[in-house]
Order: C-alpha cells, then sequence, then structure tokens
C-alpha cells in the first residue's frame, strides 16, 4: 500500500497525552482517523484493519474499545428490524 508523509502541528498542551515516542503519537493519530472514517462510514472496518496491519478480530475490539459502532442503523432502519425480531421471539 503506497503512503504519503504528512506533517502535523498538535497543541503542545496534549503532546504528554498522545505518548513521548514519536512513532507511538503517529500510531495514535492514524488510529484516530482510520476508527473516524469508519465511524462515518467512508471505508469498512476490514479496510480500516488493513491499513492498520491488524487482523480484523483485533480491528474489531479496537472499534468496541472507542465506542465505534460497527453498523449504523438509523431510527427508520431500526424499526423494521426489531419488528422481525419480535416476531422470531415469540
Amino acid at each position: 500500500m503506497a503512503s504519503r508523509k504528512l506533517e502535523l502541528e498538535l497543541p503542545e498542551e496534549i503532546l504528554p497525552l498522545l505518548g513521548k515516542d514519536p512513532q507511538e503519537v503517529s500510531r495514535r493519530v492514524l488510529q484516530s482517523l482510520i476508527l473516524d472514517l469508519v465511524r462515518r462510514g467512508e471505508i469498512t472496518s476490514s479496510y480500516g484493519a488493513e491499513i492498520l496491519g491488524m487482523n480484523w478480530q483485533d480491528f474489531l475490539s479496537l472499534m468496541a474499545r472507542y465506542e465505534v459502532p460497527l453498523m449504523n442503523y438509523d431510527s427508520r432502519e431500526v424499526k423494521p428490524e426489531l419488528s422481525a425480531l419480535r416476531r422470531l421471539t415469540r
């Protein structure tokens, strides 16, 4: 996978929260970016895992830790699903 280096300017106050090692900071920033793209539905969880070099199950654990849903339902989609589930469980 091709990559490109970017320079990122961060406020001094948050640097201690990200870690002392520049590679760790870079890893955490990339994870945050990928998780946000998955949360917004711009990339799939399997592609997110691939970008981060993780297996899918470990990526799902990372998503759970940061409360990133695997699926985003809106209220129009949830109601029929709940109705179907209720019919199945009767």
